[in-house]
């Protein structure tokens, strides 16, 4: 039962306390998932409504909002600073590519 073993100990190995990145690789790693999200929601624009991507976008704020001053203080002790710091990190670029389709598009 080893295979399941490892799904037993897996929320421990996710747990920020034990996660060993640097500040910068976390913050980078943060960027990269708000850019992968930003491509989706390109790729989606084409397919569903033309303002999905502000759909996407509020549904990433409210839950970015939620986690990073709601769960991850409660949870996981995080400070204050740095949920600003990944809450803006995650927000930011997305904020500016709806910026970007609000008055080039």
């Amino acid at each position: 039962m080893a295979f399941l073993d490892f799904f037993d100990r897996l929320p421990g190995k996710l747990h920020p306390a034990f996660q060993d990145l640097s500040s910068y690789n976390r913050e980078l790693l943060h960027f990269a998932g708000s850019l992968a999200l930003i491509a989706i929601a390109e790729f989606l624009r084409g397919y569903l409504h033309p303002l999905s991507p502000a759909f996407i976008g509020l549904a990433l704020v409210s839950w970015m909002t939620y986690q990073e001053f709601h769960l991850h203080p409660k949870k996981y002790g995080q400070s204050l600073v740095k949920g600003i710091i990944d809450w803006l990190v995650w927000c930011a670029p997305f904020a500016a590519y709806l910026t970007y389709l609000a008055l080039w598009e």
